[in-house]
């Protein structure tokens, strides 16, 4: 005979076991689910770190070889003792190669990594959402308040019972 269940707008059902815990242990299953979570967030962006690497360090690649390329062209310019286009056409070449080829990795990381953040944002407050429903569905379904409104009430309790002045 299958247990009774407390649906979960559709995730896995919570048995009804009749077992109660006190507001500390819900407290510390929170904190569990809390943790596990940012977890989870943590291991999602891991790999992050590779495509923020590309997107701010593709253009200075390509602006070292831009550099170097200068170099080489004035090099060249030494060299033949003359502005001629073979002198320079050499190291503008490997200038413009080297600019292409950092634009070239930095622009489909950036793409990359924007997407990436987007996604993993999403899914971290679609977890975050999740852990926040399966609490309070384990609050309701398991969680001795007792303690809570018996302290609730005794507080009541004193506010009305009338201040002693002391003279």
């Amino acid at each position: 005979r299958p247990s009774p269940t407390v649906p979960d707008e559709g995730n896995t059902p919570l048995p009804l076991s009749g077992r109660k815990i006190s507001l500390h242990s819900f407290e510390a299953i929170k904190v569990v689910m809390e943790e596990a979570a940012a977890a989870q967030a943590m291991a999602l962006e891991k790999g992050m770190i590779v495509l923020s690497t590309a997107v701010a360090g593709g253009p200075f690649i390509g602006l070292l070889g831009t550099v170097w390329g200068v170099m080489a062209t004035f090099a060249g310019i030494a060299r033949e003792n003359q502005a001629s286009l073979q002198a320079m056409a050499p190291g503008v070449a490997a200038a413009l190669i080297a600019t292409v080829t950092g634009l070239l990795v930095a622009i489909p990381a950036m793409f990359a990594y924007n997407f990436m953040v987007t996604t993993i944002r999403h899914i971290t407050q679609e977890l975050d959402g999740f852990a926040a429903r399966y609490a309070t569905q384990i609050e309701h379904a398991y969680v001795d308040n007792r303690d809570l409104e018996d302290k609730i009430a005794d507080a009541i309790r004193r506010q009305d019972q009338p201040a002693s002045v002391a003279y």
